[in-house]
């Protein structure tokens, strides 16, 4: 894409503007000349920028929020809307949209979380494990259960199962989650309950006892704070449990006070979540609700921010609202928002809203949320082939592109890189599970979750490959998902968990990763490819389903072995050496095989990396079928996930077929003639020379169908495309020249015979 603009200091300056104060915006762009699309009062405003170096830009006030607008490039035609270039003018819901403060804290952007359901992840402390029969749960007695027992999920039965996790075994286990790389903690909740998931709470100012109290969350708050960690509460303020006391006195008496926050009906009845009784929802029409759950100096909302928590995940966040419904509930969330920052201004304050995410955020009023819809749901639909309901699902390569650029796109800019993208939950069955065991497409969502825009959480086990028992065919999340973790090591996934530890290194360390913006690479049947942007920064992913062959820009300068820091970052299973350049015209990549090469090398061995100035037998050609292999060269770090193996020797001569320009058209090593003979091995390579064209090429062959190029398109953007050729045969190719939107402005036919 030759038009950039997202939320990066080039782009929004200041990044957190204020509501009134002066905000300058900048289009990454080679055009010199261009407009601002401003919807402003209910107008479309048209304001010229002016050129800077780096692209154009414009200076104005930020008189409302969300502040929406695009931008109008002449010399295209066309609009830049978030998604990209349009002919006609796009609808709002297409423009930019910026917030004023407040917004997300930056040690939440792009911050790596570890939730943890606290029953299920280590008991610290035995004597206060709850025992069998020691209280009754919706008619059946609890049950205390050893920790490698099975969870059971009988009719009934998830709720009342104990393990004895609580706070004093997460406070053990620090140092196994800080040398993971975790930086925040998620904690479902921790409030009295009869359930072990605690949604049901009869007590919001204490810790349940159970999970040692309020005396081991200070301990567990002042030993993360300690350690630079940040604590996040599962906030429960659309409904609270049926023995809370201020429920039985509205069941006991209709006219306390009390009974005005819930919200009653004429047959007896009242509004609860999803109708279950255990779990009345709260009416917010009542000011004694909002006084005393959320406004309140003694509001829970207000009393844990005190304590020491950093912020809240507020459950079911899109339900909360007025008379068993979700009116006002925009209005609502800006409260819990604005009161959470009034207590700690670095408060992080993020949504479960499991559907569509817009219409909450663009209303201004968290920082972000569970990226379900954006994410979860559609990554995991495209590798297991079925959806969170079980049902079996179709989705192709480009549909899962497809959903998630339309959400990346419609967010605001500064929530891109604060929503909390995950893979699995205490909601979702597990990702590895869901994948029937599949450990390297397991890694390979794992490797999209730490690639791609937001703040990644691992659901507690994941890293270690914690699976469910039940069997495949028998779908289940909830309560299956909620394992145990198992301290055995010799039960762990070692690779799984190496692979978990480099992703986080690297989402913690490569600002590009951590707070880039997002831009398309390539989509094909099996392979989903992308690009994270910041500043002068690239990264480019490469995600396949299956073994699949992934071209990098060929060589076209010999460069440095080393990176400029003379080390590499690390490789996953089956090690891969790759040479990988900041500016595709400058330069590419080879890959080379290399068995057990390890990311505790500080470089490869001489001669494993080639530039395609040394040819050598020794070297694979960059059609190499790959596996988690990464490495940062000049700036740009590239990431690939596939399966190790070499297709082809490096070929022995390559034939250039450049695109020179409009007016020259094409060039074949440098002579008019379309026409080539080629050795089997060799190689043509079609050039995309100048950034104001897109060049479309396509091979086929003439008899015997050997091999076959589809359509493949060379962007707006200095590239190449490099296919070797290793059987025999007479093709034809195709190559289009587009510019300006016009089609096929210059066309070239030619024949390849290889011998």
């Amino acid at each position: 894409m030759r038009h950039y603009h997202d939320w990066e200091p080039f782009c929004v300056d200041p990044l957190k503007p204020e509501l009134g104060q002066e905000v300058t915006l900048r289009l990454r762009t080679p055009a010199r000349a261009g407009f601002l699309i401003l919807e402003r009062y209910g107008e479309v405003e048209r304001r010229p920028m002016k050129a800077v170096p780096g692209g154009l830009e414009i200076s104005l006030p930020l008189h409302t929020s969300p502040l929406r607008y695009c931008f109008f490039l002449p010399e295209e035609k066309a609009y830049l809307a978030a998604d990209g270039l349009r002919g006609p003018m796009p609808r709002y819901d297409k423009f930019f949209h910026l917030l004023a403060q407040p917004t997300a804290p930056d040690w939440a952007v792009g911050a790596v979380f570890y939730q943890i359901f606290p029953d299920r992840f280590r008991n610290g402390n035995p004597h206060n494990d709850p025992q069998s029969g020691e209280w009754v749960y919706m008619g059946r007695p609890i049950v205390r259960k050893e920790w490698d027992e099975p969870v059971s999920y009988g009719p009934g039965e998830g709720p009342i199962q104990h393990y004895g996790g609580d706070l004093e075994g997460i406070l053990e286990k620090l140092d196994y989650l800080q040398a993971l790389g975790i930086e925040a903690l998620y904690l479902n909740p921790i409030l009295p309950s009869g359930s072990n998931h605690r949604y049901d709470a009869s007590d919001y100012h204490n810790v349940d006892p159970h999970l040692g109290g309020n005396e081991a969350f200070e301990k567990l708050v002042e030993a993360l704070h300690r350690r630079g960690m940040k604590l996040v509460l599962d906030g429960v303020f659309n409904h609270i449990g049926h023995t809370h006391p201020d429920f039985q006195k509205a069941l006991q008496d209709p006219t306390a006070p009390e009974a005005g926050q819930f919200t009653f009906y004429a047959d007896g009845s009242y509004a609860a979540f999803y109708g279950v009784k255990t779990l009345p929802k709260l009416d917010y029409a009542n000011p004694l609700t909002t006084e005393r759950w959320i406004d309140g100096y003694h509001a829970p909302l207000r009393h844990w921010l005190r304590k020491g928590a950093d912020g809240w995940r507020l459950d079911v966040a899109h339900q909360i609202g007025e008379g068993g419904t979700d009116r006002r509930n925009a209005e609502i969330l800006r409260l819990i928002k604005r009161n959470s920052v009034e207590e700690n201004p670095e408060a992080f304050v993020f949504g479960e809203l499991f559907f569509d995410t817009l219409p909450t955020l663009r209303a201004h009023t968290l920082d972000g949320s569970m990226h379900y819809a954006g994410f979860a749901n559609p990554v995991m639909e495209w590798l297991s082939g079925q959806n969170v309901y079980g049902w079996e699902v179709a989705v192709s390569s480009q549909a899962v592109w497809d959903t998630l650029w339309d959400h990346y796109t419609a967010l605001p800019l500064q929530l891109r890189q604060s929503m909390y993208t995950l893979i699995s939950s205490h909601d979702i069955p597990r990702a590895l599970w869901r994948l029937r065991g599949d450990v390297e497409r397991f890694k390979l969502a794992l490797g999209i979750l730490f690639t791609f825009p937001g703040a990644p959480g691992i659901y507690y086990g994941d890293e270690i490959g914690l699976d469910q028992t039940n069997p495949y065919h028998d779908w289940n999340g909830d309560p299956m998902c909620r394992g145990t973790f198992p301290w055995d090591e010799r039960r762990w996934n070692q690779e799984v968990l190496a692979w978990v530890k480099t992703l986080i290194r690297l989402k913690k360390s490569v600002p590009a990763l951590r707070r880039g913006g997002l831009q398309p690479l390539q989509v094909s049947e099996k392979l989903l490819a992308y690009k994270r942007r910041y500043e002068d920064e690239e990264v480019w992913v490469y995600a396949a389903l299956e073994p699949t062959p992934v071209l990098l820009p060929p060589s076209r300068k010999p460069a440095d072995r080393r990176d400029p820091g003379g080390r590499y970052l690390g490789f996953g299973a089956g090690g891969i050496s790759l040479v990988a350049v900041k500016n595709p015209a400058l330069g590419g990549a080879f890959l080379r095989s290399r068995p057990n090469f390890g990311a505790g090398e500080s470089s490869p061995a001489e001669g494993s990396v080639k530039t395609s100035n040394e040819r050598s037998q020794a070297c694979c050609d960059v059609w190499c079928q790959v596996y988690t292999g990464f490495m940062r060269w000049l700036g740009v770090l590239v990431l690939l996930v596939g399966l190790v193996s070499c297709q082809s020797a490096t070929p022995k001569a390559c034939v250039v077929i450049r695109a020179v320009s409009l007016e020259a058209g094409f060039k074949v090593n440098d002579t008019d003639s379309p026409n080539v003979t080629i050795q089997k091995g060799d190689c043509i390579e079609f050039v995309n020379a100048d950034p104001s064209l897109s060049h479309t090429v396509q091979t086929k062959p003439f008899s015997n169908p050997p091999e076959e190029i589809p359509a493949h398109n060379l962007p707006y953007e200095p590239y190449s495309f490099r296919k070797v050729f290793n059987i025999a045969g007479e093709y034809e190719y195709i190559c289009s020249l587009t510019t300006n939107n016009v089609v096929h402005a210059r066309t070239m036919y030619g024949k390849i015979t290889v011998r």
